[in-house]
């Protein structure tokens, strides 16, 4: 992507039952400057559109971390700076990430 803007991406990892969704509320509750985002809230039209559970079929998990990307690409084009709460590390950016930063919620 020459020529192009590269972003910074604030993710926020965690097991389930580590902390994500009470730290989520939390930040909507203060009314943070940052879009916050939880990789679940987009899984049940996801599954549909997919045609079965994705929490349970591995084979769609890499184009669902893809329509997170793009729809994180979409925010920080538009001037908007998410934290993305999910369960996982993210082990590969997509070419317009420069910088990823990573909390780890290990509770």
């Amino acid at each position: 992507m020459a020529g192009q803007p590269v972003y910074t991406l604030l993710v926020v990892a965690g097991a389930p039952g580590s902390g994500k969704t009470t730290a989520v509320a939390q930040l909507l509750a203060i009314g943070t400057p940052f879009t916050v985002l939880d990789i679940d809230w987009l899984i049940d039209n996801a599954s549909a559109l997919a045609g079965q559970d994705i929490h349970f079929a591995p084979a769609t998990w890499p184009a669902y971390n893809a329509l997170w990307f793009d729809f994180l690409y979409a925010l920080l084009r538009n001037g908007q700076q998410p934290i993305f709460f999910t369960t996982g590390r993210l082990d590969a950016s997509p070419p317009w990430c420069q910088t990823v930063h990573h909390l780890l919620l290990d509770c």
